[in-house]
């Protein structure tokens, strides 16, 4: 089996599971990639065309933080919709009693 040598863990991207670490917010990702057409932190194409490739262990580590920022997404979506699930109840409840 290959493996990819990280050399510490700050190289790996648990980072993005600390309180303070700040997750874009939904708008500032969408600017980011309207304008950039590709994600923050991540090479574009042209610069992978360009430097020749990337460093595996440093992509493999950049695409899990990706995958673990999507995942504080899910989490921060469901804590919204359960938020409107109990006002749209009380809604639901104040037009059955009227």
């Amino acid at each position: 089996m290959a493996k990819v040598a990280v050399k510490t863990t700050a190289d790996w991207s648990d980072y993005v599971f600390d309180n303070n670490y700040k997750l874009p917010t939904f708008n500032d990702l969408e600017s980011y990639i309207n304008k950039n057409k590709h994600l923050s932190d991540v090479p574009s194409a042209e610069d992978v065309v360009c430097d020749g490739g990337v460093d595996v262990a440093k992509m493999d580590a950049k695409l899990l933080q990706k995958i673990e920022e999507l995942n504080l997404y899910v989490i921060q979506l469901e804590k919204e919709n359960k938020k409107q699930d109990v006002l749209i109840e009380g809604l639901l409840k104040k037009v059955k009693n009227n």
